[in-house]
């Protein structure tokens, strides 16, 4: 994605910028040079960038095949002491940061975080001061890279969906009212069927029909065995 001439055990940061001023939208402001033109892999890192003004975060992002880290803050933008605001008056939220290949040393990235910050800050006041421009190429920042790439961060595991309500009920446990009632309908079945052949004559149907029901309410109505809770 990017050429540059470096030893065994050494990775790169560059500084990067979100941001808005008074004549531009929130876009990027500052990028490392091989992201200015890849507008693909400024939605993968866009899609990293969210928070309330005092978050700082972390994530991975790709450019085109090759993978790479980024740590941002996001902050109330800052204008010479005072708080910056669009036309509207409404304050500016800036997000800054650090692009890095993921086997860099975190201990030596963050020691070096004041020359990521200069750069930032420098083009903040550039941007806010020229308005509409081209995005600012950052200066990479030489860095110990560790033996191993980092691993990647892994999402959660997926939470499992609701049970639908008719599946729930056949993995539950039968209860005595449960057993009553498919007991019921099944008794009821058998008696339907046999009105339709003739069997019985209908009064009699009818008789079979209201004592099924006073049975039925009667299981329902019993209950659960168990200890009792009075106790």
């Amino acid at each position: 994605m990017h050429s540059q001439n470096k030893g065994p055990g050494t990775a790169s940061g560059w500084a990067f910028l979100y941001a808005r001023n008074r004549k531009v939208d929130y876009s990027f402001a500052l990028l490392p040079p091989f992201l200015i033109a890849d507008k693909a892999a400024q939605h993968e890192l866009g899609v990293q960038l969210c928070g309330d003004p005092g978050d700082s975060r972390r994530g991975e992002f790709l450019a085109g095949a090759t993978p790479y880290g980024v740590q941002f803050s996001v902050e109330d933008a800052r204008i010479d002491g005072a708080t910056a605001t669009d036309l509207s008056g409404r304050p500016i939220i800036m997000i800054g940061g650090v692009i890095y290949e993921p086997n860099v040393d975190q201990g030596e990235l963050l020691s070096l975080q004041p020359e990521f910050d200069a750069q930032i800050d420098a083009a903040w006041r550039q941007f806010w001061r020229d308005g509409k421009r081209p995005i600012i190429a950052s200066t990479p920042v030489p860095l110990r890279a560790t033996r191993e790439r980092s691993q990647p961060l892994q999402p959660p595991d997926p939470i499992p969906g609701p049970v639908p309500p008719f599946w729930k009920r056949l993995l539950q446990p039968p209860t005595p009212s449960g057993i009553a009632l498919g007991a019921a309908l099944c008794a009821a079945l058998v008696i339907g069927i046999s009105a339709l052949q003739g069997r019985f004559p209908i009064g009699t149907l009818q008789a079979e029909l209201r004592d099924l029901v006073s049975w039925t309410k009667g299981k329902a109505l019993a209950p659960a065995p168990g200890p009792s809770p009075h106790r």
